[in-house]
C-alpha cells in the first residue's frame, strides 16, 4: 500500500479523534452525566433543578384523582448541603405577570396542551427583602392557593406543575438564588 494511503487514513483517524474529544469537552461531562442531562431534558426538567432545591405540589383528591378541594399546596425544600437564600413569599401569579414567585402550568394529560387560563388581574406589593429567607439544608417552606380563584380550567383528565421563578426578586437582591425550579406534573381530574 502506498504512503499516501496511510497518510490519508491517519489524517482521518486524527480528525475523528479530535471530533470525539470536542464532543466530550463541549458536553463538559462523562457519559453517565450526559445520560442524566438527556433524561432531564426529555422530562422537561432540563437544568432547572441544578440548585439542590426541590419544588413539590400536593392536591387534595378523591380516589381516582378527582379534585376534592381546589387547594394547591406548594413546598420548596433545600435538598443541598449549604444554605440558600430564597424568595420565601411564594406568591402565586402567572408566567407573564409581575410580583409573583410561583405560577402553575395546567395541561391536558392526553394531548399535553396547556389548558389553564388566568382568571384574574391582581395588584400586589413589590417584593421586599423581608420576603426573603435563608433555607438551611433540609428546611422547607410552604404556601397554598385556591386553584379555581387563579385559573380557569376545563373538565377532564389534567395535570399541574408549579414553577418557582425568583428571577424578579433576584434582580433586586442578588443574594437570592435566581434559578427557576419546577415540580413534577401531578395528575388530577376536574368535573364541574
Amino acid at each position: 500500500m502506498s504512503l499516501l494511503y496511510y497518510r490519508n487514513h491517519l489524517r482521518f483517524l486524527k480528525i475523528l479523534l479530535l471530533m470525539l474529544c470536542c464532543t466530550f469537552i463541549v458536553q463538559g461531562c462523562d457519559s453517565s452525566e450526559f445520560e442524566k442531562r438527556q433524561t432531564a431534558m426529555n422530562t422537561g426538567n432540563s437544568s432547572l433543578q441544578k440548585t439542590s432545591m426541590l419544588v413539590t405540589v400536593t392536591l387534595d383528591t378523591l380516589p381516582g384523582g378527582l379534585l376534592k378541594s381546589d387547594i394547591v399546596k406548594v413546598s420548596l425544600t433545600n435538598t443541598g448541603t449549604t444554605p440558600r437564600k430564597v424568595a420565601a413569599r411564594l406568591a402565586i401569579g402567572y408566567e407573564d405577570s409581575d410580583e409573583r414567585e410561583i405560577y402553575a402550568i395546567i395541561r391536558d394529560r392526553a394531548t399535553g396542551n396547556i389548558v389553564g387560563k388566568r382568571s384574574q388581574l391582581y395588584d400586589r406589593e413589590p417584593f421586599h427583602f423581608s420576603h426573603a429567607k435563608e433555607l438551611k439544608p433540609g428546611e422547607t417552606i410552604h404556601t397554598e392557593f385556591h386553584l379555581l380563584e387563579w385559573y380557569v380550567i376545563p373538565e377532564g383528565n389534567l395535570e399541574i406543575r408549579i414553577v418557582y421563578d425568583p428571577e424578579e426578586a433576584a434582580k433586586q437582591y442578588p443574594e437570592i438564588t435566581a434559578h427557576k425550579l419546577v415540580s413534577d406534573f401531578v395528575p388530577f381530574a376536574m368535573k364541574k
